[in-house]
């Protein structure tokens, strides 16, 4: 079996790690990419890496944080893979190995340590985005199979960024989708598009489906920016560095579509989000990168919700 040499204990390895628990909720939370590998470099970072560092920084100011008021937040470094290395796991063995023993393991290892010292059997909410949401899903599939009694403390696990599809939920019978805004125990996901796009996005597979972050139906009904509670916008200089963080009451409004199985998105200016430099990656009218922050306190309000309901549930 394979094991991490990450060890935990070590706070170095923690983007957060609350010294004082006073929510009855924890949020354990799974970082996005945020490692850039040039021609010469490895194809995942370790924990120290400057950059992803700097990055996964960024992300918990104005993405992550939306957490925070909801629970003791915990948020690991991990072995992160660069998205190129990424894409090649699909196809490439030695690739999908290497994921699994530095990247995976890494995340369990995080988990395994927090769920036998710190968590104490309180419930727990799971979080994450893009790459982090492979990640979670590949944890509620496989490390989450086994430990029923862990399973059942959770709260929800929002896997935002990254497609839940009807194959992965059949392959999983343990596990379920959210079907309205407070069931508990289930999996919250979308992708986020802008109305009318139907081009490449690597978050999007075949049969996926999506919940609506606004009015929480999984149907087509429409959600007007009117009914939306606020996004929470970063705009950054040419150079990459954050200029301000936007605060747009009722920005963004909100629509499944069932067949390509996204939330399109009517209002929102797609160029927010779009950079040159990652256009392969993400074409215009993809919203992967601000796939939390237009829905930023529909989330928030959603979590506080889930966690009540839990709560009074258990009590």
């Amino acid at each position: 079996m394979i094991i991490s040499t990450i060890d935990y204990a070590n706070r170095k390895h923690w983007l957060t790690y609350p010294t004082r628990t006073p929510a009855e909720t924890d949020i354990f939370y799974f970082l996005p990419t945020g490692y850039t590998a040039g021609p010469e470099d490895p194809f995942f970072c370790d924990t120290q890496h400057p950059e992803m560092q700097s990055k996964a920084k960024s992300h918990l100011q104005y993405k992550a944080s939306l957490f925070e008021d909801v629970g003791n937040l915990y948020i690991p470094y991990y072995e992160q893979m660069s998205i190129d290395s990424l894409q090649k796991t699909t196809t490439d063995d030695h690739m999908q190995s290497l994921f699994v023993e530095h990247t995976y393991m890494s995340m369990v290892a995080a988990l395994e340590y927090y769920l036998k010292t710190e968590n104490l059997r309180r419930p727990f909410i799971l979080a994450a985005h893009s790459q982090g949401s492979l990640l979670l899903l590949m944890l509620l599939s496989q490390y989450m199979k086994d430990k029923p009694q862990v399973l059942d403390r959770m709260v929800c696990a929002y896997a935002i960024g990254f497609s839940v599809t009807e194959d992965y939920l059949q392959q999983n019978p343990h596990l379920k989708f959210a079907t309205g805004e407070t069931d508990t125990g289930c999996i919250i996901s979308y992708n986020t598009e802008m109305k009318g796009y139907d081009g490449p996005n690597l978050t999007v597979f075949e049969n996926s489906i999506a919940i609506n972050p606004v009015n929480w139906r999984l149907d087509d009904r429409y959600a007007s920016n009117s009914e939306s509670l606020g996004s929470r916008i970063p705009v950054f200089h040419p150079s990459g560095e954050l200029k301000e963080v936007l605060e747009l009451p009722h920005y963004a409004d909100a629509q499944i579509d069932l067949k390509r199985g996204t939330v399109r998105c009517s209002t929102a200016d797609p160029y927010l989000c779009f950079r040159k430099d990652r256009e392969a990656h993400f074409p215009l009218g993809v919203l992967h990168s601000i796939d939390l922050n237009l829905y930023y306190y529909d989330l928030k309000e959603n979590a506080r919700k889930r966690a009540a309901h839990f709560l009074k549930r258990s009590n």
